[in-house]
């Protein structure tokens, strides 16, 4: 056989066919990243790259070898050894005793940093001689980056809606994608597990777990496994976890009385002969909740066993049922009509008013007994 001027007398018993461009390299003494000049290949933590990108090493006419990778970590210098993933074929060319192998290797990094990564095979030509390759890449390993910035708030409160997406540009496999949801300080029961990188909170922000003020650890996972982002909105890596609290917003009374600590005898006068919109007559109750420099205004479920006192008590109707009608037909509002005793106001004489105060007593829908005191001076 004629030999070519261009391959050492070591490599001619194997025969490179390439799956995709790439070039014979010696085989250098041990590895050091700073050798490597050409531009580094990237990669994301625990996301896997396969080795030669885009396609395989094919040696011909081999009658054994062994194949590895090896990997490099810039910061400690450690080595691991991966093997390849090797298909071989019985019979190489016409007349040839040996096999074709086809390597190609996969490796996913543990943490960021640089890498030096090389493909290593250890081949035995037809004439029993050594046929060596090995092929270097550098490898720069970073964290994958949201699609879409992401904020997720550490409270949510009964009657609004919430979800997060971190879906990231590096992790393309949405099958790969899942979650679970596990009440806090609880870590062995799943309370939600789903599939793909969407999680709607509706089916936590219920009225029970507003009224116990429960938290949740919620986490993203990829291919089984909680993982750390780059955060566009932040700019910020960040976990795949993350804890929220369901609360209840808080019933609020919006009425024009007055604070027992705020009340002035005489300061303000109220007309109770006429019922107005927004007048004195009404109590309009709302669930308040503070999101950022906003308020939230839910709806409440109509209040239960409400009691309505008054001093002096002659300001109010002798019979409970005769004080004051509920009107839920208001939303966001329900309202408290008071029934103020046509008795009592009739005794006020002219240029005359009366201090009173009124005590509402109920139960709320989150199993909260509360009572509210309020002053006017009425006429």
């Amino acid at each position: 056989m004629k030999r070519s001027s261009g391959i050492p007398p070591a490599r001619e018993t194997g025969r490179l066919v390439w799956g995709l461009v790439m070039l014979l390299v010696a085989a250098p003494s041990a590895p050091v990243l700073s050798q490597d000049s050409a531009p580094p290949l990237h990669a994301v933590v625990n996301d896997s790259l396969t080795l030669p990108p885009g396609g395989s090493v094919v040696i011909a006419d081999l009658l054994s070898s062994k194949s590895w990778l090896a990997v490099q970590d810039g910061k400690t210098g450690n080595r691991l050894k991966i093997p390849l993933s090797i298909q071989s074929s019985e019979g190489g060319a016409a007349g040839s005793h040996g096999s074709t192998y086809v390597y190609r290797g996969i490796v996913a990094f543990p943490d960021t940093g640089d890498y030096l990564v090389s493909l290593n095979i250890e081949g035995v030509g037809e004439d029993h001689r050594p046929f060596p390759f090995e092929r270097r890449w550098r490898v720069r390993v970073g964290f994958p980056t949201l699609i879409a910035p992401l904020s997720v708030d550490t409270a949510y409160y009964f009657g609004e809606t919430g979800f997060i997406n971190f879906a990231t540009r590096e992790f393309k496999e949405a099958s790969l994608y899942g979650f679970d949801i596990r009440a806090q300080g609880d870590d062995t029961a799943v309370v939600v597990r789903g599939n793909g990188s969407f999680v709607s909170f509706d089916s936590l922000i219920t009225e029970h777990n507003a009224s116990e003020e429960k938290s949740f650890v919620i986490r993203g996972l990829y291919a089984g496994k909680s993982f750390r982002f780059f955060n566009p909105l932040t700019n910020a890596v960040e976990a795949s976890v993350w804890t929220i609290r369901i609360r209840k917003p808080r019933l609020t009374i919006v009425t024009s009385w007055d604070d027992p600590k705020e009340f002035r005898s005489g300061g303000m006068l109220f007309d109770m002969h006429q019922r107005v919109d927004w007048g004195p007559m009404q109590f309009r109750c709302v669930l308040l909740a503070r999101r950022g420099n906003a308020w939230l205004h839910l709806p409440p479920r109509p209040p239960r066993a409400v009691t309505i006192t008054a001093r002096p008590p002659e300001f109010l109707p002798a019979l409970s049922r005769a004080r004051f009608k509920v009107n839920e037909s208001a939303a966001p509002w329900y309202i408290i009509d008071l029934n103020p005793s046509p008795e009592f106001l009739k005794q006020i004489g002219q240029g005359e008013y009366r201090d009173v105060t009124i005590t509402i007593q109920f139960e709320t829908q989150f199993g909260e007994r509360t009572a509210r005191t309020f002053m006017a001076s009425v006429y």
